[in-house]
């Protein structure tokens, strides 16, 4: 068990084992009236390799963190600096995504415009969401993100919500990009087409969320120049998998888009098939009484930790493969390569991290 912190407020985004027994750490760190984003690298035996602060004197927010075919590390998340380097004057942020080698350096940082076309609306800080980011095989980088945005007519301002696709090259630059009304869970590619998984936020008639689903096939060039493939119109006690703790996309079988809500008490199962052209909807119950946290392990198994410490290691199914028992809890979990458990929460200015055996004792 370690504490790693300089005494500023901490969050934990992201646990990754790597290769070596290791695993990566990644989340956002307070500076003043800002903040910035964290990534550490730990050895096995939890002491740190290499660690980077990454971001300005604005607001960076971490998001979501990926590693990449040739061992990079992508970062994401939001930063209220434009593309320009000029610190946004208004609630608006710009998407940042970083590109850092195995070794610790940066490659690349890019601060994005989600919608340089429309002015008409501002971003609001803390309601963002960076989704997936998926990797071709040429090295382009997909992007799906969701975020809050306030349109003013007049001095009256309408809160909604938006999502944002984008294709970067794998130096960052910008190939394609558009907003939708709907909002983005994942992103695959299945037969030279790439497929989006979105829902639409709201009903706006009874003012709660409904669960539509729907999947685009996207064209080269253009800005709008999505395919609508198929909805569907699914409801869960009034309310719908964006309501859930987290979303991810899990690895069932080829020609099919597979993304799960995770809910205390449920997970939201949503299957694209590309050959039927059909979406289905299955609800699985978990194999704890309540998901405290949960982690898709290389999207073919789950890493659950429920209220009482337990944790389970579980197929995509849900059907259990190994259960041990903890006093301890963290804001993320994750499996090493080596069988053992990691998990980290924020701790009084720092980040306490805890490692524990195959068995779920505590090691030194």
């Amino acid at each position: 068990m370690v504490y790693h912190g300089d005494g500023q407020p901490m969050t934990v985004g992201s646990l990754i084992p790597t290769s070596d027994h290791g695993f990566l750490l990644s989340g956002t760190v307070l500076r003043s009236a800002n903040s910035n984003i964290y990534l550490k690298r730990y050895s096995s035996n939890l002491t740190v390799q290499w660690e980077l602060e990454l971001g300005s004197d604005q607001v960076e927010e971490f998001k979501y963190m990926k590693v990449l075919a040739n061992g990079d590390i992508i970062l994401g998340g939001y930063s209220s600096l434009s593309p320009d380097n000029i610190p946004s004057t208004s609630a608006k942020m710009y998407l940042y995504l970083v590109r850092i080698s195995s070794i610790g350096k940066v490659v690349w940082e890019k601060h994005i415009d989600i919608d340089p076309n429309d002015n008409n609306y501002y971003e609001v800080r803390g309601t963002y969401h960076l989704l997936d980011i998926t990797e071709k095989q040429n090295g382009e980088l997909h992007v799906a993100s969701a975020f809050e945005t306030t349109e003013y007519l007049g001095t009256i301002g309408l809160s909604y919500c938006r999502g944002c696709y984008l294709a970067t090259d794998g130096n960052g630059a910008v190939l394609k990009q558009f907003v939708m009304t709907a909002m983005p869970h994942a992103i695959d590619f299945v037969d030279n087409k790439t497929l989006i998984l979105a829902h639409d936020p709201y009903d706006f008639l009874s003012g709660s969320f409904i669960g539509a689903v729907y999947y685009f096939n996207l064209q080269t060039g253009g800005t709008n120049n999505y395919k609508y493939l198929d909805t569907l119109d699914y409801r869960l006690s009034n309310s719908l998998p964006y309501g859930a703790v987290s979303s991810y996309r899990v690895h069932l079988g080829p020609n099919q888009l597979t993304t799960d809500f995770i809910r205390p008490d449920a997970i939201i199962r949503l299957n694209y098939s590309v050959d039927q052209n059909k979406t289905t909807v299955d609800v699985l119950s978990p194999p704890v009484e309540e998901i405290l946290n949960i982690n898709c392990l290389n999207g073919s198994h789950y890493l659950i930790q429920d209220s009482t410490g337990k944790i389970v290691l579980c197929d995509l199914n849900l059907n259990i493969l190994k259960t041990i028992s903890s006093s301890y809890f963290g804001y993320d979990i994750t499996q090493l390569t080596d069988g053992s458990f990691v998990l980290a929460y924020p701790s009084k200015g720092s980040i306490r991290v805890i490692k524990l055996d195959p068995n779920g004792h505590l090691t030194d």
